[in-house]
């Protein structure tokens, strides 16, 4: 999942967050329920720079809901 602001595509290294099939109870992930064919959860404690070059395809995009939730765990992550 990108979390980069679009200006920063400029630069060639967005900002992203791991999405795992896995479900680990952990409260610092998001569970994306009816977004991706498979129910599956953002790591938000796992924030990662990579390369542009790994974005291969848009896969969904999330709703508000979804993406208040991601938002207000790396506030509190990153002390916002």
């Amino acid at each position: 999942m990108i979390v980069s602001a679009s200006e920063m595509s400029q630069f060639g290294l967005p900002i992203v967050l791991p999405v795992t099939r896995t479900k680990r109870g952990y409260v610092t992930h998001v569970e994306l329920d009816g977004v991706l064919p498979v129910t599956s959860y953002v790591q938000c404690e796992q924030i990662r720079v990579v390369s542009a070059d790994r974005m291969i395809r848009h896969v969904a995009t999330l709703d508000t809901v979804h993406l208040m939730r991601v938002e207000t765990i790396l506030r509190r992550i990153l002390a916002l």
